[in-house]
């Protein structure tokens, strides 16, 4: 047998904005770190992102019908990318859709205890005139026993209103809109 470590590119995926107009994730990621809530730094995973889209790809194959991949959507001047919009007969309403591939500890991924994922599916929520977001959550913790987790998170509509106008307030205080 011969084995031979190739030197390739691994095929990425390409994330295409389909404007210059600034993100609502870059703003909170922007926000966090101002706030001191999150670190820049340089030591993150550079494959994190591509996990993340695994899992979204993933997600869309193994639940056809589950979620409708809406793309770009904008409210104020800031884009906005949810993974899905579905409709959830138990609450007899539309939800946002949002799927997450974490290294956080299985018993340590709630959503409501990450302020940027909060942060950004009230926007979402904001954005798409809905108060519920739907969180497939995939904790790779432990590479060889990844766990899946579903939370669902409601929304009053006066958090997404405050949500919403610190964001703004933020790009407009920023120059970003």
């Amino acid at each position: 047998m011969d084995v031979v470590e190739l030197d390739e590119p691994f095929p990425f995926a390409l994330v295409e904005r389909s404007t210059s107009k600034p993100h609502v994730g870059e703003i909170i990621h922007d926000m966090l770190i101002d706030l001191g809530v999150q670190k820049r730094g340089s030591d993150a995973d550079p494959y994190q992102f591509e996990k993340g889209f695994m899992w979204e790809r993933l997600l869309s194959m193994a639940l056809p019908g589950t979620a409708v991949r809406i793309g770009e959507i904008e409210l104020d001047g800031i884009v906005m990318s949810p993974d899905g919009i579905g409709y959830r007969d138990d609450l007899g309403e539309s939800v946002v859709e949002e799927y997450k591939c974490t290294a956080k500890r299985e018993d340590n991924c709630d959503p409501s205890d990450n302020v940027g994922w909060m942060m950004q599916t009230k926007a979402y929520c904001k954005g798409m005139g809905l108060t519920s977001v739907i969180f497939r959550i995939l904790s790779i913790n432990k590479p060889w026993c990844p766990v899946p987790k579903v939370y669902l998170v409601t929304f009053s509509q006066g958090e997404l209103d405050a949500n919403w106008s610190a964001i703004v307030a933020y790009a407009k205080d920023r120059g970003l809109i």
